[in-house]
């Protein structure tokens, strides 16, 4: 018994020591992390502030005119379209909104903040003297106009309301248009492909069909000598507030791509950079979707600003639902082949 009360007085006073530093331990950390995350929100909030700085002339500098027609299409001083309203005679829902959705890391907020500066030091009428303005194109199929489809009825929508917005015909599987600008940049589609119903060798045609669609409007914003392409889906949500952010965010930030929603609803290819997207996919192996793989490279940029698309399910895909037809990778590296063997 002595023993024990002589062991236990002896550990007390250890076990309390022991326990006063876990405390200490435990506060420095807490205390490190809240500076931390208190420094990072703090600085996202400066370089914030900047950006709104930086973008207050676009608001500033916005130039109301009188217009025949109702809604009409005025330019400002700086380059940038807005609607007008011919009875307010004021910008129709104008709105700037630099808030990313979801959480950005500082580093990419950084890299945003600074090609926003550099884009608004510049001059919009194009940096090389001869690419200028902005293409707006929808990309859809054909094939919906005869077909009363919802995709069809949101395209007569949107370009009724936005007669800047032209219709850009997509590709329709392995049609020629899709077989004609593989063969001609003499594209591959790699072994390894993989689909989530078949696994490694298979391909979703509706997927090849994008990527045809895709390098086709590359070619087409690289000839049509633009200063900016924007690439919108067929399937958005188009509201005046978004078609302002759009325009907003039509700018230069050091990639060829930039993708400003979260899906693949509203990207913008950069005119000078058109060629450059061009060479990069000549002689090119497809290994994955065209919006997963530009993420992966020095090619895209992604803002995250919306997420402005009406159809998230697979069973509303043109591309990935259940009666698309899935083509062996083999299949479609044989057309590819024969297509260009036919050409030369």
């Amino acid at each position: 018994i002595q023993y024990r009360q002589t062991f236990c007085s002896g550990m007390a006073p250890m076990f309390v020591r022991l326990g006063k530093q876990y405390v200490v331990l435990f506060t420095a950390l807490m205390l490190g992390t809240v500076y931390r995350l208190g420094t990072e929100y703090h600085l996202q909030r400066v370089q914030m502030a900047h950006v709104h700085e930086q973008l207050r002339p676009l608001h500033q500098s916005l130039s109301v005119q009188a217009s025949t027609r109702q809604n009409a299409l005025i330019a400002s001083p700086n380059g940038t379209i807005v609607y007008v309203s011919n009875t307010t005679r004021r910008p129709l829902d104008v709105v700037l909104d630099t808030r990313p959705v979801g959480r950005v890391q500082t580093r990419k907020w950084k890299s945003v903040h600074e090609a926003t500066t550099r884009s608004l030091q510049s001059n919009r009428t194009g940096q090389n003297g001869t690419k200028t303005g902005t293409l707006y194109a929808i990309v859809t199929l054909p094939k919906y106009a005869n077909a009363n489809s919802e995709r069809w009825e949101n395209v007569v929508s949107i370009t009724t309301r936005w007669p800047e917005i032209t219709i850009f015909p997509a590709s329709h599987y392995l049609d020629p248009s899709c077989l004609n600008v593989l063969g001609r940049l003499n594209i591959q589609v790699s072994p390894s492909y993989k689909s989530d119903e078949k696994g490694r060798g298979w391909v979703h045609a509706g997927k090849i069909g994008h990527w045809c669609s895709f390098l086709r409007y590359i070619a087409h914003c690289d000839a049509s000598n633009f200063e900016f392409c924007v690439w919108l889906e067929d399937d958005i949500v188009m509201t005046h507030n978004l078609m302002t952010t759009i325009k907003n965010y039509t700018q230069d930030y050091g990639t060829p791509l930039v993708a400003l929603g979260k899906g693949d609803e509203a990207n913008v290819i950069v005119g000078r950079h058109a060629a450059q997207l061009l060479k990069h996919f000549t002689d090119y192996t497809i290994v994955g979707p065209l919006d997963v793989v530009p993420d992966n490279s020095f090619l895209r940029i992604s803002l995250y600003l919306f997420d402005a698309r009406r159809y998230h399910a697979k069973e509303n895909s043109t591309l990935v639902c259940a009666t698309c037809p899935l083509l062996t990778v083999s299949e479609v590296n044989g057309r590819i082949q024969r297509t260009r063997a036919a050409t030369k």
